[in-house]
């Protein structure tokens, strides 16, 4: 599943009653779409990669990709400029030679939208248009030219022109919510992207970081995958001057550009973390993975060196990865009663409140109580919880002996 951690991206979906998935899903909804002739519309926040999807999808299908800004364009960029017929009281519209080119490829052409609910008026007719009747200028598109388009929500302050609500245009296109999952960006940015390690490591370690709704919603500077993006290009240039990310970390402008990309919050949490052993970083996925007996015991050599802020990473990170991804019940609940035996008792609350507060966010209130009755009724899992309720007693007693004798 994909990362639905907040309100605004459940309201996405729910105004337009559809669906939300991450990436890699996206691009199989393209590729189906192109097959039956449909029209998809990506409904995505910037940054969060619509575009290099698209790249993807094109290069995947051996075909060519025709991406149209339309925020940036104007009416003849999409309709082509009108101009006489030499014999007869016509008109004719002419485009420009590079697209002309393009839509004569004998392949897969996709003519990429993007943008789509930031038009003017007349772009948005103009594509309206094209959409509807299949045509560029005077050029009939023919059956290997695919269009799809996407657009920002319109619940994060963006200046978009509502389209959506539009119900002609909603029955000409088909949608779904594109959102940032952490497993399918380090998936790209491991092996096609090659971003730096220490990014990938921080955005391992620190999923909720990858993409920060909550500075979009304020209208401030904040993370997403385009951003960490540009941070891993600087980082790599950096390094390879420098020899390592402690040298090049006393670089002058650096956490200001840092800042810059993906806000102050985030790059404070890059920074110390990048700057740290390899000892001291804990991986969620590790701990839901085949690699779960070495994270366990990475886990239990933190909490005997009371490093509380990195146990609370984790515990974090383990419960993001859970309601996000929504593994086998049966499979968790075995894998949280080894994480429970190791955690000190206020971390397996933190741990058991995050998955409900969490799950309960995104609509996956289901998915939790189902989760629930199954560690209730696992002996592991309820030795710790009980050991945790018994450490919470003590404190309100100590609390409540404490008040008396004053």
């Amino acid at each position: 599943m994909a990362e639905k951690s907040t309100t605004t991206i459940v309201s996405v979906s729910d105004r337009l009653g559809i669906t939300t998935c991450n990436v890699r899903e996206a691009k199989d909804f393209v590729k189906l779409c192109l097959k039956t002739g449909d029209v998809p519309c990506l409904v995505g926040s910037t940054g969060i990669g619509k575009t290099q999807l698209m790249r993807q999808v094109a290069k995947e299908m051996d075909g060519l990709l025709l991406p149209l800004f339309l925020a940036h364009r104007e009416r003849e960029d999409v309709i082509g400029i009108p101009f006489p017929s030499k014999d007869t009281p016509t008109y004719r519209f002419l485009i420009e030679e590079t697209i002309y080119n393009v839509l004569n490829h004998k392949g897969q052409v996709i003519i990429f939208l993007d943008e789509f609910n930031r038009a003017d008026a007349p772009v948005l007719n103009s594509a309206f248009t094209m959409i509807e009747d299949r045509v560029y200028g005077s050029v009939n598109l023919p059956p290997n030219i695919g269009i799809v388009t996407c657009m920002n929500p319109s619940e994060e302050g963006y200046l978009v022109n509502g389209c959506e609500q539009d119900h002609a245009f909603r029955r000409r296109l088909c949608f779904t919510h594109v959102v940032a999952d952490h497993l399918t960006w380090v998936e790209y940015a491991t092996n096609e992207g090659k971003f730096d390690e220490d990014v990938i490591a921080f955005i391992r370690a620190k999923p909720m970081f990858l993409d920060g709704e909550a500075e979009r919603l304020a209208a401030k500077v904040g993370p997403n995958p385009a951003a960490w993006e540009k941070v891993s290009r600087t980082v790599t240039l950096l390094k390879g001057q420098k020899g390592s990310f402690r040298k090049a970390s006393e670089t002058p402008g650096l956490r200001n550009k840092i800042a810059g990309h993906v806000g102050v919050p985030a790059m404070v949490q890059f920074m110390e973390y990048a700057l740290r052993s390899e000892t001291e970083r804990v991986y969620p996925e590790d701990f839901l993975s085949a690699h779960s007996e070495d994270a366990i015991k990475s886990l239990k050599m933190t909490v005997a060196k009371n490093k509380n802020d990195i146990i609370a990473e984790a515990v974090n990170g383990i419960a993001l990865l859970i309601i996000t991804r929504t593994p086998p019940v049966k499979e968790v609940v075995n894998k949280l009663a080894r994480i429970y035996k190791v955690l000190p008792p206020d971390m397996v609350r933190s741990l058991s409140q995050n998955l409900h507060k969490l799950g309960c966010s995104v609509d996956k209130t289901a998915y939790v109580v189902e989760l629930s009755r199954a560690v209730s009724e696992h002996p592991e899992c309820q030795d710790a919880l009980r050991e945790m309720y018994d450490a919470v007693e003590g404190v309100k007693a100590e609390i409540a002996g404490g008040a008396r004798h004053r």
